[in-house]
């Protein structure tokens, strides 16, 4: 199963969702809930913090569906 289909079963946002949507979006196109998990854990704590950051201001705002397309990779 890819991460965009696990993505899709998801209720709840999380900043590791958004990031998966920009990584899908922006650097592997068709990758893997395993090579997205490995790319997560490679970031540092800053960058996984502005992600966090960002999924909770979209929610707030509710502007998840829109914005999340054209996000950027932290």
């Amino acid at each position: 199963m890819s991460i965009a289909e696990k993505s899709s079963t998801l209720t709840t946002i999380h900043h590791s969702t958004l990031c998966a949507h920009h990584w899908l979006k922006q650097i592997k196109t068709n990758g893997t809930t395993e090579e997205f998990g490995a790319y997560y854990m490679s970031l540092a704590e800053n960058q996984r913090t502005a992600y966090d950051n960002e999924a909770a201001d979209l929610v707030a705002t509710d502007k998840w569906d829109k914005a999340v397309r054209q996000g950027k990779m932290n």
